[in-house]
């Protein structure tokens, strides 16, 4: 949601009016999606458990993200 207010916002606030008020809020967008995502890349705990003696741990891991700027948006829908 984020994404598209600060797209309008700066769109309007350079290609449009000109208008100071909505490059303030682009730039406040920004800023808060910026903030987000310097939060989310912490760490997560996704599974805890104790393991009893004998059994084991398979750790696997995610694929890795897109890179394309098209494979990224259809990700995402």
């Amino acid at each position: 949601m984020l994404h598209g207010v600060q797209r309008r916002a700066l769109a309007r606030a350079f290609h449009g009016q000109g208008s100071r008020t909505w490059l303030i809020v682009g730039t406040a967008a920004w800023l808060l999606r910026t903030a987000n995502r310097l939060r989310s890349k912490q760490p997560q705990t996704v599974y805890l458990e104790a393991l009893a003696p004998g059994e084991r741990l398979v750790i696997d891991h995610l694929p890795p993200p897109p890179t394309s700027r098209r494979a990224r948006r259809q990700a995402r829908s």
